[in-house]
């Protein structure tokens, strides 16, 4: 049986560091599921950004004389309702789907870190303060509360993009569990001694969380946000399959889904190559958080 290579903590600390980076390499490699996760995330991105060349039509072409035409060499995914090129859409709206879960994270881990390197750190009042109203947003059943939020905005705005409104929600709901995750580890890191050795040297306070205390965060972050970007692309999904995500005739997942299931019976491949896509994106996003999790957080590793 083959035994993972150890770091000797003997050698200088360039040496030190690639041996560390060699070993969670070894671990990532032992994981079949991860190495599938991050193939199925890879060949998403490359699709996000070829679909101008991979596309055989217009994904905004309508053609009514070859509405709801099956799977074929014309039209590998078949045609829609009004004669559109399912494969084409699907392509176009891996781009899009992508690009509501980059932002929606982003922005949620701004504030998340923002806040929960504050309310960890300082602790008193200020912890108080955060964590209180945190735990007001955590009170509300996330989609319910993105779908009042997205109900809201576009009842005072109708003629705006709701994409736009439904990013906003999503990272409205989705910055409160990493205030809460970023909160406990920085209890935990800001004991250690390292940082008691930068606070006698002088060192801020806004120095000691950017260089000292955020740094040995970073591990549970990223896992946590590359499952949260599955979780984002799902929902996002699930608020245009109601109606208060993508425009009718938008080239995206969720929408087609939801046109698609008006004629599940007569056109099944409508709703189900886009459905098939959201499935493997979310699930080649979780198999890749976890293999990571394995990875990073050594407590974790099986």
């Amino acid at each position: 049986m083959a035994t993972a290579p150890m770091v000797d903590p003997d050698v200088p600390i360039d040496n030190a560091l690639a041996q560390e980076f060699r070993y969670k390499m070894y671990l990532f490699k032992k994981s079949p599921l991860a190495i599938i996760g991050l193939f199925i995330i890879i060949t998403i991105i490359m699709i996000a950004f070829l679909a101008p060349y991979l596309a055989t039509h217009d994904p905004e072409e309508i053609d009514p004389y070859n509405r709801h035409d099956p799977p074929s060499e014309d039209h590998y995914f078949g045609t829609d309702d009004l004669g559109r090129d399912i494969y084409s859409m699907v392509l176009h709206g891996a781009h899009l789907s992508l690009r509501i879960g980059i932002i929606v994270v982003s922005i949620a881990l701004l504030i998340g870190i923002t806040l929960g390197l504050t309310a960890g750190y300082y602790g008193g009042w200020v912890d108080e303060i955060i964590m209180r109203g945190t735990d007001i947003v955590l009170a509300f059943p996330g989609l319910i509360l993105a779908m009042a939020i997205v109900a809201t905005l576009v009842a005072n705005d109708p003629k705006s993009d709701k994409l736009f409104y439904v990013m906003i929600a999503l990272a409205a709901v989705g910055w409160p569990g990493y205030v809460r995750l970023v909160r406990g580890t920085v209890l935990s890191v800001k004991e250690n001694t390292y940082v008691e050795a930068a606070r006698s040297l002088g060192a801020g306070n806004g120095r000691i969380m950017r260089r000292h205390i955020l740094p040995n965060c970073l591990s549970p972050i990223i896992v946590t946000a590359s499952m949260n970007l599955g979780s984002v692309i799902l929902a996002a999904a699930g608020l245009s399959f109601i109606g208060l995500g993508a425009e009718a005739g938008t080239a995206e997942w969720g929408q087609m889904v939801a046109v698609g299931s008006e004629f599940l019976v007569k056109s099944w491949w409508i709703a189900t190559f886009p459905g098939l896509f959201i499935l493997i994106t979310v699930l080649g996003f979780n198999l890749f958080g976890d293999g990571l999790r394995d990875v990073l957080d050594p407590k974790l590793r099986r």
